[in-house]
């Protein structure tokens, strides 16, 4: 099914007062599948910088999988009470980074839903990041509308 999304992502970093703040709105697909909940876009991507697809899973035990594809390639778990390390593609090398899972939360039906995951980011075991992240999307008649925007 095809359906709006809306992603918000705040990244409270160590000695700043104000989060870093990413959002975004595209177009993608949302499709159950085998007990998990599958959500598919095109990563709107800056000039030059390739294409990018982004794979938001969450499974029956809320285990998110956020797997990119493309010119930057990554796959990172979030779980809640758990740290697992990812591979993190920059583009210019790969990084093996830590994520713990603070709080996972996710309402998800068969028109919308919507997923909010806190974890914090760690490279090479040093604290970097507090990271939120909330994903929304809703069923859409009006994707004829090309309009994707990212702030």
């Amino acid at each position: 099914m095809e359906v709006i999304i809306r992603i918000e992502s705040n990244n409270f970093i160590p000695g700043s007062n104000d989060p870093e703040t990413i959002n975004i709105v595209t177009k993608g697909s949302f499709e159950v599948k085998n007990g998990s909940y599958i959500l598919n876009y095109a990563e709107p991507m800056s000039e030059g910088e390739g294409d990018v697809t982004t794979t938001i899973t969450v499974d029956s035990s809320n285990v998110v999988d956020v797997m990119r594809s493309g010119s930057n390639s990554s796959r990172l778990t979030v779980e809640k009470g758990r740290r697992h390390l990812c591979n993190y593609d920059t583009g210019y090398g790969c990084l093996m980074i830590g994520l713990y899972g603070e709080q996972i939360k996710s309402s998800l039906n068969g028109n919308s839903g919507e997923i909010l995951m806190r974890y914090t980011l760690d490279v090479n075991s040093e604290y970097q990041s507090l990271n939120e992240l909330k994903v929304n999307f809703e069923a859409s008649s009006k994707i004829g509308d090309n309009s994707i925007s990212a702030e």
